[in-house]
């Protein structure tokens, strides 16, 4: 009964008309491949003319604004808060670290302090022992 209406099922699908053509290519890849003689992909990636002229409008905008203004000769002011930034810049890198470091350090003595304190309650238990015997 199962396999009879697998059977049917099977009749019912429609055929994948990549699966019924003879060559092994793949469907992306005879679409990307195939040309009539004319170029379709610049065809139809564009179009028609004011769909190219709005592209190029747009490409120049872009590098129109891309374009930086001519510079100018920086204050003396600016000159004095850009050294200063530049120093407090590496002052901070430095304190990071040294931050870290010391937590590396804080975080090892840490460990250390553990392990005596449980070594120390082993040596008081094994001290009481020695008490009771």
């Amino acid at each position: 009964m199962l396999s009879q209406t697998r059977k049917k099922n099977r009749s019912r699908r429609k055929p994948n008309p990549s699966s019924t053509t003879n060559s092994k290519e793949p469907d992306y890849y005879k679409k990307a491949h195939s040309s009539n003689g004319n170029d379709s992909a610049k065809s139809s990636t564009y179009g028609n003319q004011e769909e190219k002229q709005k592209e190029q409008q747009q490409q120049q905008q872009v590098e129109s604004k891309s374009k930086d203004p001519p510079k100018r000769k920086p204050t003396k002011e600016e000159e004095v808060l850009t050294a200063k930034n530049w120093r407090l810049a590496k002052e901070l890198s430095e304190l990071k670290v040294k931050h870290r470091e010391e937590t590396k350090a804080v975080a090892r003595l840490t460990m250390e302090n553990m392990n005596l304190a449980a070594r120390c309650r082993e040596a008081i238990g094994h001290v009481t022992i020695l008490k009771k015997e």
